[in-house]
């Protein structure tokens, strides 16, 4: 169809003006988004005279609430039942050699950045520091793999080894089981790993099969990293649309904006991902969010708002930095134990007293279960 809904028909040898023409062996593809996740639910629970929905990972609630297109009369978000000193949530804006750490598009398109040598150092340190599991999530694959890839170049991923089973996650779901298998043992039976192997390491992504559904609880996950703010991918078909359709229905239909939706994604992943560590009352962990760009979560902007910081696009200068005030944050059980750390030597020294704290208090439990008997 053209613009004036005339049929056409497409020749292999001349197409009409703005369209390519057919060729031998071309392949194409027909995409129907649903923009409105509001279809289905209404669809599912519109003659229910009750609906609850719980989870731990519901925030950021407002663009849940607006996608869903129902009126929530009550909303509760609980405290964290696991005690205030048993976890240890930190923004971490700088590296040991004091460069600051912004996880943008341009500060890691290349692997010889600064930034990317001042996060495997930082990862190096923490795996000499923190016991049994670690879990660190990147934006994406290829971010992943630049900086396993740097680690390995530059000797560090060697030096990291000594301490831990290091293992990536599968981009294929089938090859999931066998390294879980080995990350899981390397955590329990550490020295059969080797002489000085404490525990492991898995590099893991935002979204992926890792950061849901797994329980990693006590010393499968005793410390998860998280590197940069996860936003969608601004270059995808389906997020340009999404943000076009919020942008067109936002006050007809009370939505979010397109960028509010788009920061919202980032922070739901985030919050996701942080959501492995720490499961049960006893359990204890520590958070680690590496990114200057979150240090304002530590921090109230004014009224219930926080002010978080945002990527958008610029046809001119690639991604660039924006800041953006949304509702859009860290679970708020992570932000009441959020602390910035402006010195990696302060960061350090603190992370392995909450370490030696834990673990003395495992002990005591232990001392205790046997005295029962």
């Amino acid at each position: 169809m053209t613009g004036d809904e005339t049929d056409v028909w497409l020749s292999s040898t001349q197409g009409p003006s703005g369209h390519e023409p057919i060729r031998a062996g071309y392949r194409t593809s027909f995409s129907l988004w649903c923009m409105s996740p509001e279809l289905a639910f209404i669809s599912a629970f519109s003659e229910c005279r009750s609906v609850i929905l719980a989870s731990g990972t519901l925030c950021p609630v407002e663009t849940l609430k607006t996608e869903l297109g129902l009126k929530f009369h009550s909303q509760m978000e609980g405290e964290q039942v696991i005690p205030s000193e048993q976890i240890f949530a930190a923004v971490l804006p700088v590296g040991p050699s004091g460069h600051h750490l912004c996880a943008t598009y341009r500060n890691v398109s290349d692997g010889g950045s600064p930034f990317v040598s001042e996060l495997a150092l930082s990862i190096r340190t923490i795996c000499q520091t923190v016991p049994k599991g670690i879990l660190c999530f990147f934006p994406s694959y290829r971010m992943l793999t630049l900086v396993f890839e740097y680690m390995e170049n530059a000797s560090i991923l060697r030096q990291v080894q000594q301490r831990k089973v290091v293992v990536k996650e599968p981009r294929r779901s089938s090859d999931l089981p066998a390294v879980m298998e080995i990350y899981e043992d390397a955590v329990r039976n550490p020295t059969s790993h080797g002489r000085h192997v404490d525990g492991a390491l898995m590099f893991a992504v935002f979204r992926g099969k890792v950061s849901e559904g797994i329980d990693f609880a006590d010393d499968l996950a005793r410390l998860v990293i998280s590197v940069g703010i996860p936003f969608p991918n601004a270059m995808d078909d389906l997020v340009k649309e999404k943000k076009i359709y919020n942008d067109e229905f936002c006050k007809t239909k009370a939505l979010l904006t397109g960028d509010q939706w788009y920061v919202s994604q980032a922070y739901r992943a985030l919050n996701q991902a942080l959501g492995r560590c720490l499961r049960h009352r006893n359990d204890w962990g520590a958070l680690v969010l590496v990114d200057e760009r979150l240090t304002a979560q530590a921090v109230r902007s004014g009224g219930s708002e926080f002010r978080v910081y945002g990527l958008t696009e610029s046809s001119e200068d690639g991604l660039i930095l924006a800041e953006v005030v949304s509702s859009a944050r860290v679970s708020t059980w992570i932000q009441k134990q959020l602390h910035v750390f402006h010195q990696f030597t302060d960061f350090e020294t603190s992370l392995a007293d909450f370490v030696k704290r834990m673990q003395l208090k495992d002990e005591e439990r232990q001392f205790e279960v046997s005295d029962d008997f």
